[in-house]
């Protein structure tokens, strides 16, 4: 018995073909901030970044999700609109979402080169914004091993803010790694992507809420 669990914990995300990952859609348990109002919305725009998309399309559910959230607080604009004067930008680039069996989507020293490379230019209270995400990051410490579903969410968030001279920018990855060992298959998959996601959207609602705050104390 032992062996045969063994034996399918090892064979099952090939039993209906040779797909070793497996998708997540970026949903977001977090209800609409009510209370927290701007005069100026802030201009936002998303871009899937991953080079293989096609098995999930995720920019749309992820909009959807956070102009629920945020609602007229929030502008879209395309990722390659200039920002304008007096106003606040932010873009987001999904890097990875799913899962991977047996490896990892992003190896530890990618995301560890990352955060060494993030611009940190963050002036005011806009250094409190940055320390508050990158204190919830999470690293990427253990090598990964056969046998195991690893799950990955990544997406890099830019600011920049036209409101002073020289204006602000800044860059930060929001990242997350989750493993499940493969006793469910492509069930175990789906569940280490939800995992690694669900952290980085708490990481993504955070810093969000923070970048609203400090815009909407400049405008009193």
């Amino acid at each position: 018995m032992r062996q045969a669990l063994i034996f399918f914990a090892f064979s099952a995300p090939f039993l209906a073909g040779c797909a070793a990952e497996r998708f997540a859609l970026p949903l977001i348990s977090a209800g609409p901030r009510e209370g927290l109002f701007l005069e100026t919305p802030i201009l936002v725009s998303l871009v899937d970044g991953r080079v293989d998309t096609a098995e999930a399309r995720p920019v749309e559910t992820l909009q959807a999700e956070l102009s629920r959230i945020y609602g007229s607080n929030l502008e879209w604009v395309p990722l390659g609109d200039a920002t304008p004067p007096d106003r606040v930008a932010v873009r987001f680039r999904i890097r990875a979402l799913g899962a991977s069996f047996g490896s990892r989507f992003t190896p530890p020293a990618v995301f560890l080169n990352a955060i060494q490379q993030s611009n940190h230019n963050a002036l005011g209270p806009w250094g409190w914004v940055v320390n508050s995400a990158t204190s919830t990051t999470t690293g990427f410490a253990e090598s990964a091993a056969t046998g195991w579903w690893y799950g990955t969410a990544w997406i890099d968030f830019e600011l920049q803010d036209n409101r002073s001279t020289p204006s602000i920018y800044f860059k930060i990855p929001l990242a997350a790694d989750r493993k499940k060992w493969n006793l469910w298959g492509y069930a175990s998959g789906d569940e280490a992507a939800s995992l690694a996601w669900n952290n980085v959207a708490i990481q993504l609602t955070q810093t969000l809420d923070n970048v609203l705050r400090v815009v909407r104390d400049g405008e009193e």
